[in-house]
């Protein structure tokens, strides 16, 4: 069974028992992600909770999906697994592409196939000064997804939000909408 696939019927099983809950969320209509961030989105998304991150998509799960990661203290890791398997853990004093890095060990922890970053450069994180970098990804069933992942160390801990996407279609098709989005990103306070 593909990584994809095995998170989906993971995610369906959690749903169906009513240890997950989906929300819409409205276009152009301020919303709160994850309870530490403001923002606002150009088109409607479904707000999935009760993981270990907020997840939003659009076209559903496993075609794109943005993950809110709770931030990560030092020695912590992105997210946790259900199955408690041991994940690559954030350590005080990273550099950005330490950062990089962790988040490409993490997905091949968690079942990528092949996991590689790139094109880190400078941005503005919630008017604080953080870092974007790309990933592409391949799952243990060959299908290829592309990522664009926003961070910033915010006293001491790691906040980091990632755009995932089947490379295919569903990655640019809703790529510029969360650069935007993500432009106009207001830490909680």
């Amino acid at each position: 069974m593909t990584m994809c696939r095995a998170l989906v019927s993971a995610l369906l099983v959690l749903l169906l028992s009513g240890c997950l809950q989906t929300t819409l969320i409205k276009a152009q209509q301020p919303q709160f992600a994850g309870n530490l961030y403001t923002l606002q989105t150009a088109s409607t998304w479904n707000r999935i909770t009760g993981l270990s991150q907020e997840i939003w998509t659009k076209d559903g799960l496993g075609l794109q999906e943005l993950h809110f990661y709770n931030p990560a203290s030092d020695g912590s890791p992105l997210f946790t697994r259900p199955d408690g398997k041991a994940l690559p853990h954030f350590k005080a004093g990273m550099r950005a592409n330490d950062v990089a890095d962790l988040f490409a060990a993490s997905m091949l922890a968690n079942g990528a196939a092949t996991a590689e970053t790139q094109n880190l450069r400078p941005f503005t994180f919630g008017g604080r000064r953080g870092f974007r970098f790309e990933i592409a990804m391949v799952n243990q069933g060959g299908l290829r997804y592309r990522g664009d992942i926003y961070g910033a160390i915010i006293n001491g801990k790691l906040h980091l939000i990632a755009y995932l996407g089947h490379e295919e279609f569903y990655f640019e098709g809703s790529r510029a909408e969360i650069e935007a989005t993500l432009s106009g990103l207001k830490l909680r306070a």
